[in-house]
């Protein structure tokens, strides 16, 4: 008998917050590395990893993503 495939739950969903910062010229995404995922983001060209280059599994890099979407955003709305 198959597997169940699991379905996975990210926390701060936001595709408001995701569409603005595409507006804006913000880029963040998942990168693989030799012990498991980075996270990148940029705009304009110019980037950083999350954390000085953090290892995450797979699914906590999404949801780093997630919530770093929503720290930009809240960030930018305050100015």
């Amino acid at each position: 008998m198959p597997k169940l495939k699991t379905i996975k739950t990210y926390k701060n969903v936001n595709h408001k917050y995701q569409s603005a910062l595409f507006k804006e010229g913000w880029k963040i995404y998942p990168l693989q590395c030799a012990g498991g995922w980075n996270v990148r983001y940029e705009r304009g060209g110019q980037g950083k990893l999350l954390n000085n280059g953090a290892i995450y599994s797979p699914t906590e890099a999404y949801q780093e993503i997630w919530n770093l979407y929503e720290k930009i955003y809240k960030h930018l709305k305050q100015k």
